[in-house]
């Protein structure tokens, strides 16, 4: 029998609603976590570690914070990463450039009739869902690893659906990057919270004709 490590209940694998994984018999205010809550003492100790010297085969002499960053393959970033790990002065680190346009509200007219934007927003209103909002902003594309990989047009579509007979209510939010389609949530809003998943272009459009 697995429990949750936060509250002792007893939960078991599966699916419910959106969501599959380790649930509770219960619907508690979080999600359940397996093994071993790591403690804030614990957590003091491996920041500790991170920060000692240490001492390689080559005679040099790093932190393990150091080293770790040092493996990265990457110059400006490992550069970057060294600056703030080390404190050193603001201007070392590449700063974001400010967005060129602000996010704002949009028309749909604005956008081409067989434009997939366009087609997702025909589609909401097609399957009687309220089409909450459509926002544009260009800016900084940011990566995983923080830095800028371009400028890019960002348009964002909410939706939300009609209730259901269970109470709760479905939901899709989908982003798209110089017009092409970059990912979207969906989900259902229940007892006043939201669960959600990330899913592709087509799981999306499933989603709002309820095929899903």
């Amino acid at each position: 029998m697995q429990t949750c490590s936060r509250c002792g209940e007893e939960v078991r694998y599966g699916t419910r609603r959106l969501t599959t994984g380790w649930l509770h018999r219960g619907n508690p205010d979080h999600a359940a976590i397996l093994g071993h809550i790591m403690t804030p003492e614990e957590a003091a100790e491996i920041e500790r570690q991170q920060h000692l010297i240490r001492h390689f085969e080559d005679g040099s002499d790093y932190t393990t914070a150091e080293f770790d960053i040092l493996r990265d393959k990457d110059v400006d970033r490992r550069k970057r990463r060294l600056a703030e790990l080390r404190g050193e002065p603001a201007d070392q680190v590449v700063a974001l450039p400010e967005p060129e346009v602000p996010c704002r509200p949009v028309e749909i007219t604005e956008f081409a009739p067989r434009s997939g934007i366009k087609q997702v927003i025909n589609l909401v209103g097609k399957q009687g869902w309220e089409l909450r909002g459509v926002t544009h902003a260009r800016g900084p594309y940011i990566g995983a690893d923080g830095s800028v990989l371009s400028t890019s047009d960002s348009h964002v579509v909410r939706a939300r659906g009609p209730a259901r007979i269970d109470g709760t209510v479905p939901v899709a939010v989908a982003s798209w990057r110089d017009g092409s389609f970059d990912f979207a949530f969906v989900g259902v809003i229940a007892d006043g919270r939201l669960r959600a998943e990330k899913v592709d272009s087509a799981s999306l459009k499933k989603w709002i004709k309820g095929t899903a």
